[in-house]
């Protein structure tokens, strides 16, 4: 474009006629550029254009360029974006919109947000997957470990800010740092990194830890029929309840006989803790944590009780040991709470919670969403397109319609002024033989 400008202008002072076919090339040249990216040109009086994109950023003024070339972003070392070249000014990605730069550009960043979000996923379900099952123990009695693994160890990390202070180390720092580079976008690196390979570390049937880490006796003196029909440690145990149940003799569960519960066990107290009837169950109960404030916590245990225990019976809760004289038959009361995650708030989404489900459904909608969007945009823009190029075409190309139906008025007036010529050349003969 910058060379076609300067011939024409060089052709434009010479007061010649316009160069209609360096001009042609120039409009031909300036669409195969708006297939890259989104640009605009200003007409100017020596028959040379501008052209510009985004807010007016330069590409090409007469016969100077402004080339781009792609560099590192500055913002993500992994990303690679677009700047003038020679002089490392990165553009912003809201100035490279349209044409196929612009395409990709976009598709990259929607491609980014829907692979932190099936990592946010990946993430949720391991962490919250492993920590369950290590709430339990296998058939053995040993402890459950981790049954997944997801490596969050990277090698190697690039320095984004180097931030400095010249104060006297002995005086209070009273100077605000403003950083105002910083994005959200810099505090979801664990999203970005998630989508790694996930493996399973437990491949022996028998350490996986099916049953409760946890085992209860009943008291030998209760006088009612209660008794704990399931039992189990969660995700997230509060350290005191973890120590307690550690700790002999664990903790005990007295009743009233009237349907409450007082806990006693090492180092705990009611307050803060305390039983209460666990919502939506029946014969549920949990271990609640109460704050100064009187804002209740799940401490990370809770079990169900049938019958109706009297007044005194008490129920000891511990953990349970590799090897336990006293241990009951296991239970599948930990698998019961890790198929529980399927429908569990586990998954950190926009300020607040959901479920695996939940945050799938989110991102299938968003995809889907967003794929209707751009169907619809490209339908509009290729209808744009087609306008742009009749109304091209209409005023600098040929018109094959047109013409056809010129070339047949010419040849019908042809062929009428023949007829003419014929009728008066009969005509004339006619009088030559009147006369003779």
């Amino acid at each position: 474009i910058a060379t076609l400008n300067d011939q024409i202008a060089k052709l434009w002072q010479g007061g010649s006629n316009p160069p209609n076919d360096l001009l042609d090339q120039r409009d031909q040249a300036l669409t195969e550029l708006n297939k890259y990216i989104g640009a605009t040109s200003v007409p100017l009086d020596d028959g040379t254009i501008n052209v510009f994109m985004g807010n007016g950023q330069s590409l090409v003024l007469g016969a100077q360029t402004f080339e781009l070339e792609a560099i590192q972003s500055k913002a993500d070392a992994s990303e690679l974006t677009v700047g003038y070249k020679g002089t490392g000014i990165e553009l912003p990605k809201t100035l490279l919109t349209g044409g196929s730069l612009g395409g990709a550009l976009e598709m990259r960043d929607t491609l980014n947000k829907s692979q932190q979000q099936i990592g946010a996923i990946a993430v949720s379900l391991v962490s919250s997957f492993n920590a369950q099952h290590q709430q339990g123990v296998d058939r053995n009695g040993n402890p459950g470990k981790e049954f997944f693994g997801l490596d969050f160890n990277f090698p190697e990390f690039n320095t984004a800010f180097n931030v400095a202070s010249g104060l006297n180390p002995g005086a209070p720092v009273t100077h605000p740092v403003n950083l105002q580079n910083l994005t959200p976008e810099q505090t979801e690196v664990v999203n970005r990194f998630a989508l790694r390979a996930l493996s399973q570390k437990v491949t022996n049937p028998e350490e996986i830890a099916a049953a409760s880490g946890y085992v209860y006796q009943t008291g030998a003196a209760n006088t009612g029929d209660g008794k704990v029909s399931s039992y189990s440690g969660l995700a997230g145990m509060s350290a005191d309840l973890a120590t307690a149940l550690g700790t002999a003799p664990g903790i005990t569960v007295t009743s009233d006989g009237a349907g409450n519960f007082t806990l006693a066990g090492a180092g705990l107290t009611t307050p803060p803790y305390s039983i209460i009837p666990a919502p939506g169950t029946t014969g549920g109960y949990k271990v609640v944590h109460t704050s100064p404030t009187g804002q209740q916590t799940d401490a990370g245990f809770e079990f169900t009780m049938t019958g109706t225990p009297a007044a005194g019976d008490q129920f000891r809760f511990r953990q349970r040991l590799p090897t336990d004289p006293f241990t009951e038959t296991g239970d599948n009361s930990n698998l019961t709470q890790l198929a529980k995650l399927q429908t569990a708030e586990v998954v950190d989404v926009g300020g607040g919670k959901t479920t695996l489900q939940g945050a799938y459904g989110q991102l299938a909608t968003m995809v889907g969403s967003k794929t209707n969007e751009v169907k619809v945009m490209k339908d509009a823009q290729t209808a744009i397109l087609k306008d742009a190029v009749v109304s091209r075409e209409n005023v600098s190309g040929v018109n094959l319609d047109e013409e056809a139906a010129n070339l047949l008025k010419y040849q019908q007036a042809y062929q009428a002024s023949s007829k003419v010529v014929q009728i008066a050349g009969s005509l004339f003969d006619s009088i030559l033989q009147a006369v003779g």
